[in-house]
């Protein structure tokens, strides 16, 4: 111990005799090592370290349910890896990852498979990583077992590069997705099975819904003629035998006359609601300025009779049916205008805001918006169904039509409609259609 600090020496003495052997006197030599023990103890607490780490790294490899194997000669034979390597090559090999292949034994590429075909060496993963000194990344393929089960592998390689650059052989990681394969496989026979009755279903319902579409129209156009006959005959004995008749048989022919003309309307609606779809046009770029243009012209009677006024602003060009449009603004400006509030001037106002993905306006909003009675928005959904109405035939007239045909044009369009209100407080219908038609 020099001044407190521990220092390593080494000492070195020689010793002198007379010729009788008597012991003269000697020298010696101390050198110090303490820097050498050091760097010796340091060193051996780095193999120590290193030694840790190693025994560490196994274990957690060894617990790693992906195998991992490491060939050190660029021919991938002498092959090292974790317990999953050591499994799946006794599986394949039939024998222990650690003994390497036997002499003679059968060349590995010979069990591995891609899509039925035999693979070559030079494309299998840890082959190719070394062959071509680059990465493999998630290469499926098929095993053949010494079991003669197949198996399916997803592997990765990286090459192992020597002191002087050259590649040495590689590491590279299978697992084994053939559960997962299996499941993919099912779940693509389920999906094609599922598309196909989507399909099927899908064909029965338009069949199903064009006979039914049919049978409205050719229902609703013949009952007309009956009908009419009816009101004709109604009015030739009031015209001719009205005066000989008592005061209660006037009252039935006058019940007779009002049912059939509130016949004659229903059948005549859902004529018009069959040939939503039955007389539809092709889609192409409207103007809907021009489109409620022709709307307002149509109602230009009842709006002055209304003394109703309409506020329009610029709107948009889309893809779509002109007429059908066109019915569909016509319907919701005269509801807008039938159901104003007494003592107040009806009020319509019309305009359109974009709906944008990104930078990109794939759609319009457009409302329709007025300062009549309103309605209670729990009948929302009620409002948009085939002659569905929410005031009596004797406030209103109209067969509940008018709101059904809307949302069958809208839907036609691919688009949707909506509407927000309150009793006493006016309406906002809401209609959002694509800006551009998908191609079928």
């Amino acid at each position: 111990v020099v001044d407190g600090e521990v220092k390593w020496v080494r000492e070195r003495a020689e010793l002198e005799f007379d010729l009788q052997g008597v012991l003269r006197g000697g020298f010696g030599t101390v050198q110090d090592i303490t820097e050498r023990k050091q760097a010796e103890k340091a060193l051996r607490k780095k193999e120590e370290t290193a030694r840790q780490r190693a025994e560490e790294l196994q274990k957690l490899m060894d617990l790693a349910p992906i195998a991992i194997m490491v060939a050190n000669d660029p021919q991938c034979r002498v092959i090292t890896g974790n317990r999953a390597a050591n499994r799946l090559y006794e599986a394949i090999m039939g024998e222990s990852v650690s003994a390497g292949p036997a002499p003679g034994e059968q060349d590995l590429t010979r069990r591995f498979f891609k899509n039925g075909r035999e693979l070559k060496p030079e494309e299998l993963p840890m082959h190719e990583a070394v062959a071509k000194a680059v990465d493999v990344r998630d290469s499926e393929v098929d095993v053949l077992l010494a079991s003669g089960r197949t198996i399916t592998m997803l592997g990765s390689a990286s090459p192992l590069w020597d002191a002087e650059g050259r590649v040495r052989g590689c590491i590279a990681a299978f697992v084994d997705i053939t559960q997962r394969r299996k499941l993919e496989e099912e779940l693509r026979r389920s999906r094609d099975e599922l598309e196909m009755r989507v399909q099927e279903r899908t064909a029965e319902l338009e069949r199903s819904n064009k006979e039914l579409q049919d049978f409205a129209f050719i229902a609703s156009h013949d009952l007309q003629e009956p009908l009419r006959k009816i009101r004709t005959f109604g009015d030739m004995i009031v015209t001719r035998s009205g005066t000989h008749l008592g005061e209660e048989s006037r009252d039935y022919l006058y019940r007779m006359q009002k049912a059939a003309a509130r016949m004659q309307s229903l059948l005549s609606s859902l004529l018009e609601y069959s040939r939503v779809t039955a007389n539809a046009e092709p889609f192409k770029l409207t103007d809907l300025n021009k489109t409620v243009g022709v709307a307002l012209s149509n109602l230009e009677i009842l709006i002055r009779d209304k003394g109703g006024k309409v506020e329009l602003e610029q709107l948009p060009s889309l893809q779509g049916d002109q007429i059908q449009l066109i019915q569909v603004f016509q319907n919701l400006i005269g509801n807008a205008l039938k159901f104003h509030r007494k003592g107040e001037t009806p009020l319509v106002k019309i305009y359109a805001r974009p709906v944008e993905q990104g930078k990109k306006i794939n759609a319009y909003r457009i409302s329709v918006e007025d300062n009549g009675i309103g309605f209670d928005e729990k009948y929302l959904d009620r409002i948009f169904v085939p002659f569905q109405k929410l005031h009596g035939r004797s406030e209103y007239e109209g067969v509940g039509m008018g709101l059904a045909i809307c949302k069958k044009i809208v839907d036609r369009h691919g688009g949707q409609i909506t509407a927000k209100s309150a009793l006493g407080k006016g309406s906002a219908f809401i209609i959002t259609l694509p800006a551009r038609q998908k191609k079928k």
